[in-house]
């Protein structure tokens, strides 16, 4: 799909709203190909929980097993040293293995000669470290095993294997299965670190929450399960935690994205993922999880708006998306039949502080899907000093996901809402979605995305929501 090069009337704007107030929405970027990390803070994550009060941290990455570069490994045995492995700060683990994500894993424990050993099955890239163990309840106690070749399994008894170990590192209780949340309610509340599987996208989520400070609470395995099956775990397990909780990441430089309540304890058994880094591409929102992103604002908050009813709303829905599970759901209402609307929906409330910067360029692009006809959408991006916005392009009206790109540093793209036309700056942030209509209309939207590198433009396939984000990737890097 090429860009349109419509003619576009001046909008008249009324007033720019601003927001001097904290947004709450989640942050997500894309580190590496195929990986999402989601960072979620105080009330974030109250609705997925249904607490109201108490702060919170939560550090998820979804790894997608199939996107290039993914391989994952776990702390190595100390050979004739005493005991099975050498302890590690999660940290120390990521840089000696030369991973770009790692975590804590297996439980641990001192012998009496001083030596350290690890509960349960811990095997490195094949190597077995760490037996079952036979003494209760570490013989009940889940593992996941990872092979050479990425398949995921879960292991709840002994001897059940499918795959021969290579990387496999043991929790203390199963607390999602087959979907459903069966982690102990009356468990303590601690930071807590959990691993777990997406069957139906192949991903791997990791997660981190910390906990024991007056930034962040902590959780129960039974909240733990309940955030893991939100980010579309089909089952989880949870590893150590407490003081052991660790999460890092090597995107450039080496840091923990998490919080640890022990800084920084030296832990028994760590995994650690490779990945290529990927420092282009960035969706802006992806609407998964019941993510607003920064788009949480009234549709009818903008002054600018133009014959737009106060009945017009917005929802995050799972009833059809272009990427992944899920899309906002915008109803578009005239407030009368003289004339058509003009709905500027707002990201942060519409001001440049609420918002976060991208470099100006490359390409800019949405998915969007709709049955009414007579509509346009662009999007309009902040500069700093002045407000502009791409030109206008048709919404193709067929109920088919479509998707619209505009090119950051082809002035032939742009025009004067607040500003001179051009994009000018080195960096921009979004100010908000343009949607222009004749009649009311219901609109689906999805995967805001920028990449400095490449256009994005793919083919459309008719079962379009059945690729994965990493197919679409793939699609989208291999067109040069």
């Amino acid at each position: 799909m090429r860009c349109q090069h419509l003619s576009t009337s001046l909008v008249a704007v009324v007033a720019l709203l601003a927001i001097t107030s904290t947004s709450f929405a989640w942050e997500t970027s894309n580190p590496f190909e195929g990986v999402t990390y989601n960072k979620l803070r105080e009330k974030d994550v109250h609705p997925i929980l249904g607490w109201h009060t108490s702060h919170l941290s939560v550090d998820v990455f979804e790894i997608d097993m199939d996107a290039n570069g993914i391989s994952l490994t776990s702390t190595p045995s100390n050979g004739s040293a005493l005991g099975e492995t050498n302890r590690q700060t999660t940290l120390n683990f990521m840089k000696a293995s030369n991973t770009e994500i790692a975590f804590n894993t297996s439980y641990f424990y001192t012998q009496t000669d001083g030596g350290n050993n690890n509960h349960g099955i811990l095997a490195s890239d094949g190597d077995l470290i760490s037996p079952w163990g036979t003494e209760f309840p570490f013989t009940v106690w889940p593992a996941i095993n990872i092979t050479s070749d990425n398949n995921v399994e879960l292991v709840t008894e002994n001897g059940k294997n499918i795959f021969d170990y290579h990387n496999a590192v043991t929790g203390s209780a199963v607390i999602l299965h087959n979907g459903n949340v069966i982690g102990d309610p009356n468990s303590g509340i601690h930071p807590r670190t959990s691993i777990g599987y997406n069957e139906v996208d192949n991903k791997l989520i990791v997660m981190a929450v910390d906990g024991r400070s007056s930034s962040s609470y902590g959780v129960r395995l039974s909240h733990l399960g309940t955030l893991m099956k939100n980010f579309g775990a089909t089952w989880a397990i949870n590893l150590d935690g407490g003081g052991s909780t660790q999460l890092t990441m090597d995107n450039g430089t080496a840091h923990y994205v998490n919080t640890p309540s022990d800084k920084y304890r030296a832990v028994g058994a760590n995994m650690g993922v490779h990945a290529n880094v990927d420092n282009t591409y960035t969706e802006i929102a992806n609407f998964e999880h019941n993510n607003q992103g920064n788009f949480n604002s009234a549709l009818t908050l903008s002054g600018s708006n133009i014959n737009l009813s106060g009945s017009s709303n917005y929802l995050i829905t799972t009833d059809s998306a272009a990427i992944g599970h899920a899309s906002v759901k915008l109803e578009l209402n005239k407030n009368n039949d003289d004339s058509g609307f003009f709905c500027r929906f707002l990201s942060g409330g519409g001001a440049a502080p609420n918002n976060t910067k991208y470099a100006a360029d490359g390409f800019l692009g949405i998915w969007a899907k709709t049955n009414d006809a007579d509509q346009q959408i662009a999007i309009a991006i902040d500069e700093g000093s002045d407000l502009e916005k791409s030109i206008k392009q048709d919404l193709i009206a067929d109920g088919q996901w479509h998707y619209y790109e505009w090119q950051l540093d082809d002035n032939s793209n742009w025009e004067n809402f607040v500003g001179n036309g051009e994009i000018d700056n080195a960096t921009f942030s979004i100010d908000s979605i343009l949607l222009y209509g004749e009649q009311n209309s219901t609109v689906y939207l999805d995967h805001l995305a920028h990449d400095t590198d490449e256009s994005m433009v793919i083919p459309e396939p008719a079962t379009i929501t059945f690729l994965s984000l990493a197919a679409i990737t793939f699609l989208r890097r291999s067109q040069k």
